[in-house]
């Protein structure tokens, strides 16, 4: 039963399934939030800013948080004298998880001031979707670079037992 929960862990650790079903549950909530969202609301220029400005201002920090991780990866790793696989994997998919969160902001960021004349960000479903998943993958990046470095502190080993001495005379 051991060996069964050791292999678990590893396996949890080196693979991102539970980032998946996560991811696979964020998405689900954040489509089912904007089912039933009013997209035919008359256009107001203040809601259009207000929106423009939140949205920017959650893909800059996406973009921000996930290059302090990243950064905090390198640190991690300079400092260190080799990683042990466990720690390894976490920081490995804290790098991509972080790389991938800001590549979809920037992505967004990209994108949006060719649609900003036209289009209220506030009530853009592909807008919100791109901006909840970059923030997803921020977090994750975040859970798995903690993760990393809590499996990688060397924790004091018990003290040897020394074999039992003889009964002295």
């Amino acid at each position: 039963m051991a060996h069964f929960a050791a292999l678990l862990v590893a396996t949890i650790q080196s693979w991102p399934l539970i980032e998946a079903f996560l991811l696979a549950f964020w998405l689900k909530s954040i489509l089912a939030a904007w089912r039933n969202a009013d997209s035919t609301k008359e256009d107001d220029v203040e809601e259009r800013h207000l929106g423009a400005d939140v949205i920017l201002a959650q893909l800059n920090g996406v973009i921000t948080g996930s290059s302090i991780i990243v950064a905090g990866i390198g640190a991690f790793l300079a400092i260190s004298e080799g990683v042990s696989p466990p720690a390894s994997w976490n920081f490995r998919w804290a790098a991509c998880y972080s790389i991938l969160g800001m590549a979809l902001a920037m992505y967004t960021l990209g994108t949006l001031p060719s649609r900003a004349p036209t289009q209220n960000f506030v009530r853009s479903k592909a807008v919100a979707v791109l901006c909840s998943i970059a923030l997803f993958f921020a977090l994750v990046g975040g859970g798995r670079f903690a993760m990393g470095a809590i499996v990688s502190i060397e924790r004091p080993k018990p003290p040897a037992l020394s074999a039992p001495t003889a009964a002295l005379p």
